[in-house]
């Protein structure tokens, strides 16, 4: 076996940096000294609204029956694993899709093992009331096979539109 002898560690320096400097072209005076421009600030746009702050005139809400229909069918054929959730999307908050998500998922898997045919899901009446100015809560009577169903939903005024905010399935 033979010795190694030891390294001395190592030392890494940095180079030090060469100011770059101008030089005037031949046969003109150089030029006069710039400030760094590290140091200079230029005027900055000034703006006391944001404009996403800036009140607009809302559009008139749609009549939220017809909407609360079509949107309770599509729940329903959600939850029973025949519709992509994913269609639901712009109709809801985040809560509510992850909430349907999550049940049509299990809907779907329900789906896969059953060697049934499957039963027509139909809504059977939708009641709407406006308690207050953007709000509209709704009452949805569903039949599933040979079962009668409730699901209540409340929607909620966005930008012109209707979204589902709340939902009970019963």
């Amino acid at each position: 076996m033979t010795a190694v002898p030891a390294l001395s560690p190592l030392t890494i320096t940095p180079v030090p940096r060469r100011r770059m400097v101008p030089t005037p072209l031949p046969g003109e005076p150089f030029p006069e000294p710039a400030e760094d421009p590290r140091f200079i600030q230029e005027a900055l746009r000034f703006t006391d609204i944001d404009e996403d702050d800036t009140p607009r005139a809302m559009p008139a809400l749609p009549d939220p029956r017809p909407l609360a229909a079509s949107i309770a069918q599509a729940l329903v054929e959600v939850l029973a694993g025949r519709r992509p959730v994913i269609q639901l999307i712009r109709w809801t908050t985040p809560a509510v899709y992850a909430a349907l998500s999550a049940r049509s998922t299990v809907a779907h898997r329900r789906r896969l093992g059953d060697s049934r045919a499957p039963s027509r899901v139909t809504v059977r009446r939708v009641v709407v009331r406006c308690p207050q100015e953007g709000i509209a809560e709704v009452a949805i009577v569903v039949i599933d096979g040979t079962r009668v169903r409730a699901m209540a939903a409340r929607m909620r005024a966005d930008h012109g539109r209707w979204i589902v905010d709340a939902l009970q399935v019963g």
